[in-house]
C-alpha cells in the first residue's frame, strides 16, 4: 500500500518486519527488491535478489530482475552474467535475449546485441521490441 503512494521508507519497513517475521518468505522478499528498485537502491535491490537465488537458485524471475539492477546500476558485465544464466534455465527466453542485448547495446558492442535482437526474433516473431532496437543496432553499427 505504501508503495503504491510512492512512501517507500514505510513500505521497506513493513516488507523488513514482515520478513522477519518469516524469513523463508522469498515473496516479501522479492516485494522489497522492487521497492528498492523504484527507489533507485540498487544495491539493496541487488542484495534481496541475491538471498532469493540463495534459497532458489533457478528463479528465471528473480536472475531477470537482478540482471536489470545490474544493468540499471551500469554493472553490465553482471547483467549480461545474470541474462545469461536465465538462458541457461530457458534459452528460448526471448526477454532475456532483449535484455542482454540492450546491455550489449549500451556497451558498444552492437554486434552481439543484434545477434541477440536477431535469435529473440526467431524465437518470437511477433517481438515488436526486439524488432524496433534491432534496426537501432544495426544503425549503430553502420556508423
Amino acid at each position: 500500500m505504501y508503495r503504491s503512494k510512492n512512501d517507500y521508507d514505510r513500505a521497506i519497513a513493513d516488507y523488513t518486519a514482515a520478513f522477519r517475521l518469516n524469513p523463508n518468505d522469498t515473496k516479501v522478499l522479492d516485494q522489497r527488491a522492487l521497492t528498492y528498485l523504484f527507489k533507485g537502491d540498487y544495491d539493496r535491490a541487488i542484495a534481496d535478489y541475491t538471498a532469493i537465488l540463495r534459497i532458489n537458485p533457478n528463479d528465471a524471475y528473480t536472475l531477470g530482475q537482478r540482471a536489470d539492477s545490474y544493468h540499471r546500476k551500469g554493472d553490465y558485465d553482471r547483467a549480461i552474467a545474470d541474462y545469461a544464466a536465465m538462458l541457461r534455465i530457458d534459452p528460448k527466453d526471448d526477454d532475456a535475449l532483449c535484455g542482454r542485448a540492450d546491455v550489449y547495446y549500451e556497451k558498444g558492442d552492437y554486434r552481439r546485441a543484434i545477434a541477440d535482437y536477431e535469435t529473440a526474433l526467431r524465437i518470437n516473431p511477433n517481438n515488436t521490441y526486439a524488432k524496433e532496437e534491432l534496426e537501432k543496432a544495426r544503425q549503430a553499427q553502420r556508423q
